[in-house]
């Protein structure tokens, strides 16, 4: 049996005696022993060298690896033509207010 698990096994008979020993003696420190019982559930796991929960907790984190990984590169879309573009703010005052350039002729003189 592994050092672990027997220091474990000891643990847990030394928490039962106490109880018997306590119980025997003092009645109402019934409810106090009761009430650490979920304490003396998550201790005794650790003790052992488990930690509840850690298969899900390893399984949850391999699926999120799994989610993370680069999948294969596709063919990127299609590139769609540049719809026209009408200006906002200054540049559409801009465009409302140009005209047409004077003609050569003119701009000549």
């Amino acid at each position: 049996m592994p050092r672990r698990a027997a220091r474990s096994l000891l643990l847990a008979a030394l928490l039962v005696t106490a109880w018997l020993l306590c119980h025997a003696t003092f009645a109402e420190l019934d409810v106090v022993w009761l009430s650490l019982v979920p304490v003396f559930a998550l201790v005794l796991p650790l003790m052992a060298g488990r930690y509840v929960g850690e298969r899900t907790i390893a399984r949850l984190a391999d699926a999120r690896r799994a989610a993370l990984r680069p999948r294969a590169a596709a063919a990127p879309p299609a590139r769609r033509p540049p719809a026209a573009h009408h200006g906002s703010g200054g540049l559409l005052l801009a465009r409302r207010l140009a005209g047409r350039a004077p003609p050569r002729a003119l701009a000549a003189r």
